[in-house]
């Protein structure tokens, strides 16, 4: 297999062979002999593209680049599910009302001052290269998909560290979050452990700035009315709300605490404890009684130690939301034995998500009982490779 970036599907392009390992090699493309009908180079607003490894599909329409992530999801699922008729078909991915100017998140790095006897280097701060230039820093001083406050404050916070370079003797990375200040003046917050407020879909999130929050709010609302759309279970042939909703992985509450009005009793669990005082915090601000939250153990996150005795199963949803890994067959086995009667699973990674709907279908105690309802992609990262995933499970 030849992984060549940025080259399209049907292209001829003229390469150079840069790395070959045990079951693969990587090239650079040098030139597109023969384009692919959906190229078009025009479209790219960044002048890092092709250079920079952040963007990979700026040359792509926007229609065009959904779809691509379509069949990345159905691909995934796939390998995972070879017999398609245990899924229902892939549903259109959500497109993002920006597609540029959207990330509410920054982090580009840098290198440390040359060691004594080394010729003085040029100061980087940027990203790493793209193919062959994978090793080495691109010096960006704009980011085309970075929002308009990181970009107006990425001078200044680039001369920073020029001007402090010493201090980092060997790099470091530098932090840039948006946030919404009490005025709803929009702001950059640098420091680690700063407060970041975002509002999302008028209510209020705090959280510190090296913690996770997702990175482009603006498709935000469109996940959660994916999910109130779908806020239902069917039992006897007749539709009704669950009444509890339990959000595991639930970080600083931004899922639970947006859809706890649909819910007599929201609860999030939280093994991480920072994340859970955020998530306190949030529902504080937001004058919410309906929510608790509680520290998890990832041994027994679904006890009746953790969970109030009144939650009902069969009357609950679950949301789950991990990390690129994904989950585990401990958590897995417990969420089939607990058995709510709806469960989103929402992914940033497809693949991840994929194995584990293939193992709790299929390998867990009361995980056949389960239906897939819908698959969607939300495009939370437009020009890029990447592509959040929402899996809906009713029993």
């Amino acid at each position: 297999v030849l992984y060549i970036p940025l080259a399209l599907k049907d292209e001829i392009v003229r390469v150079k062979l840069d790395r070959i390992y045990l079951t693969y090699a990587e090239a650079t493309v040098l030139e597109v002999v023969k384009p692919s009908p959906e190229r078009d180079d025009s479209l790219s607003q960044c002048q890092y593209f092709g250079k920079c490894s952040g963007c990979q599909l700026q040359m792509l329409p926007q229609e065009i680049q959904l779809e691509w992530k379509r069949r990345q999801i159905s691909s995934a699922v796939s390998i995972f599910f070879p017999n398609d008729s245990q899924l229902p078909e892939i549903g259109a991915t959500i497109a993002s009302p920006r597609t540029y100017g959207y990330r509410t998140k920054l982090t580009p790095h840098f290198n440390g001052p040359s060691r004594r006897g080394e010729a003085p280097r040029e100061t980087k701060i940027g990203f790493n290269g793209l193919g062959r230039d994978s090793a080495r820093l691109i010096d960006l001083e704009r980011c085309a998909i970075a929002s308009d406050v990181i970009n107006e404050n990425l001078p200044a916070e680039r001369q920073g560290v020029k001007d402090g370079l010493h201090n980092w003797p060997r790099g470091g990375t530098l932090l840039m979050r948006e946030s919404v200040g009490e005025n709803g003046a929009k702001m950059n917050v640098s420091q680690e452990r700063a407060t970041v407020r975002e509002i999302v879909n008028g209510k209020i999130f705090e959280f510190p700035a090296f913690s996770f929050f997702q990175n482009n709010n603006s498709i935000i609302p469109r996940v959660l009315d994916h999910l109130t759309e779908n806020f239902y279970i069917t039992q006897a042939g007749v539709q009704h709300k669950p009444r509890y909703l339990i959000d595991t992985y639930c970080g600083s509450g931004l899922f639970g605490i947006s859809l706890s009005g649909l819910v007599d009793k929201m609860i999030g669990i939280e093994i991480d404890s920072s994340s859970l005082r955020a998530a306190a915090t949030n529902a504080a601000l937001n004058n919410l009684t309906n929510c608790e939250f509680v520290e998890g153990s990832a041994d027994e996150i679904f006890s009746s130690s953790i969970l109030s005795r009144e939650i009902i199963a069969s009357d609950a949803c679950v949301i789950m939301d991990p990390s690129r890994k994904g989950s585990n067959a401990v958590y897995l086995d417990q969420l089939a034995a607990f058995q709510p009667g709806l469960i989103y699973y929402i992914s940033c990674n497809v693949y991840s998500q994929a194995r584990d709907l293939h193992y709790f279908l299929t390998q867990t105690e009361n995980g056949a009982g389960y239906l897939v309802r819908h698959i969607n992609g939300f495009d939370f990262f437009p020009q890029t490779k990447h592509v959040e995933s929402v899996a809906i499970l009713e029993l």
